[in-house]
């Protein structure tokens, strides 16, 4: 039998068919390499290489700089991480500060009934007429107040509820909605109305990265979205 009538047994591989072994399974295990895949592949590289035809100095140098530029890299990026982590700390002391502060937010659901009043206030640029001011269930949809107002100066006005409908009978406490239409001449226009809420909770969204105030009437919203907070 000659030489050439050799081969080797199937399970053993050659030096490049293990490194390209090496190298595939590198990549399946995660898309990206990290630091350590790097300096894997880079010393196996070295040990594997022909001593006849030697790795040559400028690519050494250019894959040292690679290995050199990932770890400045993965330095600031945990630099990063730990302000990022710091930030997060100090909104969250912020927002500790701001429980039970009361904001000013328009529309949404507020806390009423239950002998709370509910008071609301909103702007209005010309005289209105035939006004309706309705008040909702937040959970039903369904109507438990309304009020006509024959005309609404231009200017600030302002609006209340007692909790009651229209025998006197208050309602439980719970979350409500609520809205005021009135004709413009001929057309009908939808008044912002602004109530009083108080914050209860401070929540932390992952996906913004931002504090998320939670208010009683159950709506939550950015912090940065509010405009007033009144002691």
């Amino acid at each position: 039998m000659s030489i050439q009538d050799l081969s080797l047994p199937s399970s053993m591989l050659t030096t490049s068919q293990y490194e390209e072994q090496q190298a595939k399974a590198l990549f399946e295990k995660q898309e990206n390499l990290d630091r350590d895949d790097f300096l894997i592949l880079f010393t196996t590289q070295l040990k594997n290489q022909n001593p006849l035809d030697p790795l040559e100095n400028e690519a050494f140098v250019a894959q040292l700089a690679q290995f050199s530029s990932l770890e400045s890299m993965k330095s600031m990026q945990q630099t990063m991480d730990d302000m990022a982590n710091e930030s997060k700390s100090d909104k969250f002391l912020l927002g500790a500060n701001l429980l039970g502060k009361t904001v000013s937010i328009e529309g949404g659901q507020v806390l009423a009934g239950g002998g709370r009043q509910l008071s609301l206030s909103g702007l209005v640029d010309s005289p209105l007429t035939d006004a309706v001011f309705r008040v909702y269930d937040s959970k039903t949809g369904g109507l438990i107040h309304q009020r006509e107002i024959s005309k609404l100066n231009a200017g600030e006005i302002e609006l209340d509820w007692d909790g009651q409908d229209s025998d006197g009978q208050p309602f439980p406490e719970s979350t409500y909605q609520f809205s005021l239409i009135a004709n413009k001449g001929d057309e009908k226009i939808v008044v912002p109305l602004v109530s009083q809420q108080v914050i209860n909770s401070v929540n932390w969204d992952a996906e913004t990265q931002k504090l998320k105030i939670k208010l009683d009437g159950g709506d939550e919203m950015p912090l940065d979205k509010l405009s007033t907070i009144e002691i």
